[in-house]
């Protein structure tokens, strides 16, 4: 399956995951609730821009972790790129997908602010230090920027501090920092919220911190799918 030919503004893959469900024989249920889960995945392997089923074993679930059963992962240009390798070589087998839904079905010790079945939704990052490391302090993650962390995992083509890989949506599950998952209102759709993780943040930020009202006029640089 080529990803490019559905579109790069579609933000439902129930096509994705329905194919990903009737692929393997049905998982044993996750007892432990810290140990690997097998994954199951749509994945590139080279830069043909094809995806196919494949399963990876997910890192053990951490203390500030969530672990979430994937519903949509929207298209954007970004997942196009990286497995065509337009940004340079991408490290391959590469799940991508960077505009999660999904529901909370494991969650770590130290978790307080998410459970059990909430709904929430995952962006570009999945992991920062957070400057809780008093013997490498992080200045980028004290102010607040913790998107430009120097030990910042993104959603996928990325890598955990003890080495192990991000894969990121097309999949149906995966594990991230509880602090990259968000809890979304009832009222916003599932197919709704998904592109609002990428394109629609990236639309709305500057728009939030230049304080743009209705009614001022704007300049709109480039044009594209946002």
């Amino acid at each position: 399956m080529k990803i490019r030919d559905y579109g790069e503004t579609l933000s439902q893959l129930d096509y994705v995951m329905m194919t990903v469900a009737s692929t393997y024989r049905p998982l044993k249920p996750n007892t432990m609730s810290t140990a690997p889960r097998t994954v199951n995945a749509y994945t590139a392997f080279d830069a043909k821009g094809e995806v196919k089923p494949w399963q990876y074993q997910s890192r053990p679930l951490g203390r500030e972790d969530v672990e979430i059963k994937i519903s949509r992962s929207g298209i954007c240009g970004s997942d196009i790129h990286t497995m065509e390798g337009g940004w340079g070589p991408a490290a391959y087998p590469c799940v991508v997908g960077h505009e999660i839904v999904g529901e909370v079905t494991l969650a770590g010790s130290n978790v307080k602010t998410l459970k059990v079945g909430d709904r929430v939704a995952v962006g570009a990052q999945v992991w920062a230090c957070l400057n809780k490391n008093p013997e490498k302090p992080c200045n980028d993650c004290a102010d607040g920027e913790d998107a430009v962390c120097d030990h910042a995992v993104y959603t996928y083509a990325s890598t955990y501090p003890d080495g192990s890989p991000a894969y990121g949506g097309y999949a149906d599950y995966v594990r991230v920092d509880n602090n990259y998952a968000f809890k979304l209102p009832e009222n916003i759709p599932s197919d709704v919220a998904a592109p609002l993780m990428c394109a629609g943040a990236t639309v709305f930020t500057p728009l939030k911190q230049e304080g743009v009202k209705a009614g001022d006029r704007v300049g709109v640089v480039g044009i594209g799918g946002l």
